[in-house]
């Protein structure tokens, strides 16, 4: 008699820092965001300067200014020029979405474990609930988080490319054991999706807010600094995963979602979720490409 499916043996992935290597053909940031992201280091540099990188991909200027001028950023069609959104957002405000936008364009990479479409959909809502509950706690930098939310999944669209056969052996686990995915790719892994975004916001010379925030928001009690940032990650990605869904196959319930640490009401995240889907759709006709 042949193995069970439970019986066979689990793939394997090789280490974080084997998975994370080399990978610029794969998942790496366009030319113009280092380009933007050299000025940011060069305190020669001027508001010109950074206008003109950005304004280089008629493309990316044209989605940028659209999500600055969105119901999400406020600014309502205030801002028509790059110049104008860095003296208005400041650069590091501009820095973050150039970052988000330059990544969701470069990574259109087909895959056989998930659509494209999908993925970004469900990191979209999670970027817009993370930035709104920021803003309701009075957080600092809610727009950062919405960025942030945009990436925090993006590890597994490296194991998706580079270990078809771990993710589908993973999201079975997970549907067999009735858990979450990223439990399921800890026990086959040994390690999850936030810990590979993580490494890579790492490799990418990210702030420290970006790798300990997504590496965090699954366990963020570990997080000191950014324990309010993680947390939100985490509740957001747990209510994108039931608004959005895609290959997790795990409803998380109430209790799981965090709120009591966070001091959020049930009942004031509920009455969020139609603003929620409305700004999130919005998002999705700007970023997604067809």
């Amino acid at each position: 008699m042949g193995m069970t499916l439970m019986e066979q043996p689990a793939p394997k992935v090789g280490s974080l820092e084997e998975l994370t290597a080399n990978t610029a053909s794969l998942i790496s940031l366009p030319e113009i965001y280092l380009k933007f992201k050299q000025l940011m280091d060069d305190e020669a540099s001027d508001i010109q300067d950074f206008a003109r990188v950005v304004t280089m991909d008629p493309n990316l200027t044209g989605v940028v200014l659209k999500v600055i001028n969105s119901p999400l950023y406020g600014f309502s069609g205030q801002i028509h020029a790059i110049d104008r959104a860095i003296n208005l957002m400041g650069l590091g405000q501009l820095h973050d979405l150039v970052l988000a936008l330059s990544a969701v364009d470069a990574i259109r990479i087909g895959n056989d474990i998930e659509q494209i479409k999908t993925f970004w959909q469900r990191s979209i809502y999670c970027g817009v609930m993370a930035r709104l509950l920021a803003q309701h706690l009075n957080l600092r930098d809610p727009a950062g988080l919405f960025v942030i939310g945009l990436l925090h999944e993006i590890g597994r669209i490296l194991v998706f490319i580079k270990h078809p056969e771990a993710a589908r052996a993973a999201i079975i686990d997970a549907r067999q054991h009735a858990c979450p995915l990223a439990s399921s790719e800890g026990r086959i892994f040994g390690y999850h999706y936030g810990d590979i975004g993580a490494q890579l916001m790492a490799d990418w010379n990210l702030p420290v807010k970006f790798h300990t925030v997504i590496g965090l928001h699954l366990d963020p009690i570990r997080s000191s600094e950014h324990y309010a940032e993680a947390a939100l990650l985490g509740l957001s990605h747990k209510m994108a995963t039931f608004a959005r869904p895609g290959i997790e196959p795990y409803h998380y319930t109430e209790g799981e979602l965090g709120l009591d640490h966070l001091k959020i009401d049930a009942a004031d995240l509920e009455a969020l979720l139609p603003e929620v889907e409305k700004l999130s759709i919005e998002m999705e006709s700007m970023i997604i490409k067809n």
